[in-house]
């Protein structure tokens, strides 16, 4: 089992914060045996909102009246008696359920991703670091293990940001200084089949759907092709968890259109906007995406 020290800090050049970074370990993490099934995994992932994080971070004590906010955590962790052996997430999942394995009968022990970089609870001393750390090995879930390799919490991408100060990082920064300008894409009429198999391909958590002609669109890689598009209309969003929802529901992808089953219409802002102000929209809407 990978344990990772954290390093490189230096490098970020990003000013402390006086956050205590165990606020972002979120307890309990969701948890099943090697010979656990990928159907009783997605059950899990799709029902991991079990896990909390505080709502307004940056205080050095919580009060009991702080509201809590639900962090849906996004994996399963596999384990061996109780030690930590591998990971399995939703991102494996979906990959997954556009395959021809059987999710009933195929066990975690044989897909899921090990050994699992992990971090024992006293190593977390510095929350610039542990992003850091994720960037670095292009991950999005840190399990948090006590000294016998057990599992006893998780600390993701999401549940580290939301500790840090949204004033100092967001504010004077526009979003077109973050956005990415490459996005994939898939169409309303195409299948699901064909979108999730796109999304899988691309190691992506959605795809925007689009249609053709609008004076001020997109440039997308439409369903996987790498050269820039034409202007291209958002009307809706298919993602990560739109699919295992759709696939724990036992849809066929193959006979379901997007236009069937997407969100929307997106939420967009402009290049020009305040990213703290795009921030405090997407906590307001609870999306994890805009356009």
């Amino acid at each position: 089992m990978e344990s990772a020290g954290i390093q490189g800090v230096d490098s970020l050049q990003i000013p402390w914060t006086n956050d205590d970074p165990r606020l972002a370990i979120l307890p309990d993490p969701p948890c099943l045996p090697l010979q656990a099934s990928l159907l009783e995994a997605l059950a899990r992932v799709r029902g991991s909102l079990d896990c909390v994080v505080p709502a307004a971070a940056g205080k050095e004590t919580l009060p009991t009246e702080t509201p809590l906010m639900a962090e849906n955590t996004g994996c399963v962790l596999v384990v061996e008696e109780g030690r930590l052996r591998g990971i399995v997430t939703a991102r494996d999942l979906v990959r997954l359920a556009s395959g021809p394995l059987d999710l009933a009968s195929t066990p975690l022990a044989a897909v899921m991703t090990t050994p699992v970089l992990n971090l024992h609870q006293q190593d977390l001393t510095n929350i610039f670091a542990a992003i850091h750390l994720l960037r670095r090995h292009r991950i999005r879930h840190l399990p948090i293990v006590d000294d016998a390799e057990r599992p006893v919490g998780l600390v993701t991408i999401s549940s580290l940001r939301r500790l840090l100060r949204q004033s100092f990082f967001l504010r004077f920064r526009r979003v077109a200084e973050v956005m990415t300008t490459r996005v994939v894409t898939v169409e309303p009429r195409q299948t699901l089949q064909q979108a999730v198999e796109t999304i899988g391909a691309h190691a992506i958590s959605c795809v925007v759907v689009v249609e053709a002609g609008s004076e001020s669109g997109l440039s997308a890689q439409d369903g996987g092709s790498t050269g820039p598009a034409e202007a291209l209309r958002p009307v809706g969003i298919l993602t990560e968890h739109d699919v295992l929802q759709l696939r724990a529901l036992g849809h066929d992808f193959s006979s379901l259109l997007v236009e069937q089953v997407m969100s929307g219409p997106p939420i967009c802002v402009a290049p020009e906007d305040e990213l703290g102000a795009a921030q405090d929209l997407m906590n307001r809407r609870w999306v994890g995406h805009w356009w």
